[in-house]
């Protein structure tokens, strides 16, 4: 199952529409409509907002598709919440590693 099949299933789960769901992330008119359709990616930025906006949802299953759909309603205690900053930062700098390598070949 893609990225933007498990969005759609997200959003079929809360009962609401692509529409609505991009009018409370405030993204442009059908950008979520043609990515479930192209069966598209969405950029990192989308998937931040997305994450702070629906904290239900489980990001990990979202994006890998690993685990349940929804957050455990468990308390996270400080240091798990500490580990999963450390895990988020190091993914984003090796993003960044890898885009500046494609920027590079780009300007060579």
């Amino acid at each position: 199952m893609s990225l933007s099949s498990r969005l759609k299933e997200y959003i079929d789960n809360q009962r609401t529409t692509i529409k609505e769901f991009e009018r409370k992330n405030k993204f442009s008119n059908g950008l979520i409509a043609r990515i479930v359709r192209e069966n598209g990616n969405m950029s990192t930025r989308h998937l931040q907002v997305i994450g702070e906006n629906h904290p239900d949802l489980n990001m990990e299953w979202l994006i890998k598709g690993a685990g349940e759909m929804l957050n455990d309603e468990k308390e996270i205690t400080e240091s798990e919440i500490y580990q999963k900053l450390q895990d988020d930062v190091e993914f984003y700098k090796k993003m960044v590693e890898t885009l500046q390598k494609a920027v590079d070949k780009l300007t060579d």
